[in-house]
């Protein structure tokens, strides 16, 4: 049901929307961008969120925040060591940073990740969620192109 409310919600604000199209969407549940989303998304939607589930199970997300500990230890310099690599191996993403205090950069990235094991222990999701959608905003707040935050320079 929240997949279907964010799909109605987000779809007025798409900039390249026709008059048409707004009109459409005033029909609501009887919309072609409603049936559209209930006949070609929901169903993919649903396996993947079944194959995450399968790929992590509790045990495993349980074994993930126990591993924390030892990390933990070392979080300024492991988040020192993320960013190093991260500008070796993607130099185009230095300019984002800007004259960024790496020190305080290297921390906060590490206490926004202990802060999502503590949720992944907590089996909060709703909380990781929203705690994610914040550092979106953040990002996006601070210029980072969304393009920026895809695969690429996550699978560092």
């Amino acid at each position: 049901m929240k997949a279907r409310q964010v799909w109605m919600w987000m779809l007025p604000s798409i900039p390249y929307l026709e008059e048409y199209d707004h009109e459409d969407l005033q029909k609501g549940i009887h919309s072609a961008l409603y049936k559209f989303f209930n006949a070609r998304m929901i169903l993919p939607m649903a396996a993947a969120i079944r194959r995450y589930d399968e790929a992590l199970p509790p045990e495993m997300l349980q074994k993930m925040a126990n591993g924390w500990e030892v990390f933990s230890q070392k979080k300024q310099q492991m988040g020192m060591e993320f960013y190093q690599i991260l500008f070796e191996k993607y130099p185009f993403v230095l300019p984002i940073f800007g004259r960024a205090d790496m020190d305080y950069l290297a921390l906060h990235l590490f206490q926004a990740v202990e802060f999502l094991v503590c949720c992944l222990r907590s089996g909060s999701s709703d909380e990781m969620l929203q705690e994610l959608r914040f550092l979106g905003q953040v990002h996006s707040f601070a210029d980072v192109p969304s393009c920026h935050l895809g695969h690429d320079v996550c699978s560092v």
